[in-house]
């Protein structure tokens, strides 16, 4: 089978590295632009069969370029934003489908199939309608004539029949999962509840592989030795004018080989708002609170990683995360 050809265009180089590395081993091929204009330079001599799109951009709006998208190019487009409410409009926009950060990777690769899918029925808009959860109406067949006689009645009889095992069926299924539901919340409730302590659930923001040297500088002869880390994946952080304790959930996730200091600054002027402690693997850095409160706007952040090895707590690098800060 081809591959399919994605475009991504983002405003962070290292979260498109990351994207591209786990679509390439999805199977797609893959290039990126960072803004507008270097969208504009690729698709000059590009035809992506699908285009990853977000929302924030440093000189525009993904809303402005699905617009610019329309009539032009016959790419299917996934709409990234940080907020929920951004689903109808970009839909209705022209995107085939909407995901809102942070996600997980399995669940971008899943939305990318099933809209990549060459046989898709149903006119483009009603689809959009449908995803977006509004009500969506499917033409109805034309009533055919009501059976007559006996075997007429039988007909109609055995199909309520059939119908009402139909809804029997589903309302067991349906009683069935709700009550594993149940089952299952109370177990993780109890279990939670006696060693609070000591549980991380790793998933509980998206994770990214990302290659690491376990040694400083290494060996004066050999290289270092080479493991593979996963570190957080988050481009986009929302605050509200005058606030300073920020939902941010910073993992260090419990398969990694080394100490995570997370330390979230401002990129120009470049200003420290935030320094974590040591955090160990499968723990997180706990409730997270800047310096200072900042003017509603835009800015240009890093979110630094510095990585220590365990043993002799020597510090072994650190990884940088660019990251734009919203505040509203």
């Amino acid at each position: 089978m081809q591959k399919k050809n994605l475009l991504i265009i983002n405003s962070s180089h290292v979260l498109m590295d990351i994207t591209k590395r786990i679509l390439e081993r999805a199977g797609y091929s893959v290039r990126c632009a960072i803004g507008l204009r270097g969208a504009r330079e690729q698709l000059e001599d590009f035809s992506p069969d699908g285009i990853i799109l977000t929302k924030e951009l440093p000189d525009g709006n993904g809303f402005t370029f699905l617009q610019e998208l329309q009539g032009k190019n016959g790419a299917r487009v996934l709409f990234l934003s940080n907020d929920r409410e951004d689903e109808l409009p970009a839909l209705n926009a022209g995107a085939s489908e909407f995901l809102k950060r942070p996600y997980d990777h399995d669940v971008l690769l899943a939305r990318l199939s099933m809209m990549l899918i060459d046989d898709k029925t149903g006119p483009a808009k009603e689809r959009r309608m449908w995803n977006a959860g509004e009500a969506y109406a499917a033409p109805q067949p034309e009533q055919a004539s009501q059976p007559a006689g006996l075997a007429g009645l039988e007909r109609n009889i055995g199909a309520r029949r059939q119908k009402l095992t139909s809804m029997t069926r589903y309302l067991i299924i349906t009683a069935a999962c709700l009550a594993i539901v149940i089952i299952g919340a109370v177990i993780f409730i109890n279990f939670y509840n006696k060693a609070s302590a000591e549980i991380v659930i790793d998933s509980a923001v998206p994770m990214a592989e990302f290659p690491f040297s376990t040694v400083a500088g290494g060996g004066q002869t050999d290289k270092p030795p080479i493991q593979i880390i996963e570190i957080p994946v988050i481009d986009n952080l929302t605050i509200r004018t005058g606030e300073t304790d920020l939902d941010l959930l910073l993992m260090n996730p419990s398969k990694n080989c080394c100490e995570f200091l997370f330390e979230l600054m401002l990129e120009n002027p470049e200003e420290t708002l935030y320094t974590s402690n040591m955090v160990d693997p499968g723990q997180h850095a706990g409730a997270v609170s800047i310096s200072r409160a900042l003017e509603k706007g835009m800015y240009d952040g890093i979110l630094r990683i510095h990585t220590y090895d365990p043993v002799n707590m020597i510090r072994t690098g650190n990884i940088d995360i660019d990251i734009v800060i919203s505040v509203k």
